[in-house]
């Protein structure tokens, strides 16, 4: 088995990218060192673990593009059936005798306040209103 060990310049080459730019990045590619110096200037790198390693993390970020893809589409679909169903988050008011109460109410569906925020707003209005002592 034949191992190609290069340094930074060497891998640059070997890769066909920016000396600068793997030099903002080494540490994350797989590495060892020459010398006593625990830097760049005394690190090597075998080329087909760097392949090997670069590639792995490609298909991760892949599989991670895919994963945010269908996380977004199932967050637009609930927003979808949320818009044309009308419904609104629970209320939670403290009723009389200071319990909490929870209810979920849908909208009238008023075709000028599509979100329905002015009966949302209006409700929230009344629960704060003070009742009047006789």
């Amino acid at each position: 088995m034949t191992y190609e060990i290069v340094d930074i310049d060497g891998l640059a080459k070997v890769l066909k990218a920016s000396r600068f730019t793997l030099k903002k990045n080494w540490r994350s590619l797989p590495h060892f060192f020459i010398g006593d110096g625990r830097n760049l200037k005394g690190a090597r790198f075998d080329v087909s673990e760097v392949i090997e390693h670069l590639k792995k993390e490609a298909r991760h970020v892949s599989m991670e593009r895919c994963k945010k893809e269908s996380l977004d589409s199932k967050i637009h679909a609930q927003q979808q059936t949320v818009q044309e169903g009308g419904f609104r988050n629970k209320v939670e008011s403290l009723g009389m005798g200071g319990r909490k109460t929870k209810r979920a109410e849908k909208s009238t569906g008023s075709g000028t306040d599509p979100f329905d925020l002015l009966s949302g707003i209006m409700l929230h209005l009344s629960l704060q209103t003070p009742a009047k002592h006789l």
